[in-house]
């Protein structure tokens, strides 16, 4: 369990950072798109919008890896639970048919 909280917390901060990173990357590309409108004549330009397109969808793969270890979480604590009520039905089963 504290392995999964620690995983967790790194995923956290990893889509923190690297949504700062997009919103630099993004005002960064407004600000040369307004300053300089030519797309082709600047190669920083294009590597900018194309390392602010590669971070979104880091960004949203870290935030499905965020999601699935919460189901991850959710499903275990159901089969627990499950377990546990399997374990106390057939323990009275058991002991109603010694009787």
């Amino acid at each position: 369990m504290a392995n999964g909280k620690k995983l967790r917390f790194k995923l956290k901060v990893y889509q923190c950072v690297i949504g700062l990173l997009l919103i630099l990357f993004l005002v960064t590309t407004c600000y040369a798109a307004v300053s300089e409108p030519s797309w082709t004549e600047h190669v920083d330009l294009m590597t900018v919008l194309i390392g602010s397109l590669f971070l979104a969808v880091t960004w949203f793969a870290i935030k499905t890896l965020r999601t699935f270890e919460s189901n991850q979480d959710l499903l275990f604590a159901k089969f627990n639970a499950l377990n546990d009520a399997f374990h106390e039905l057939k323990g009275k089963c058991d002991e109603r048919s010694k009787c």
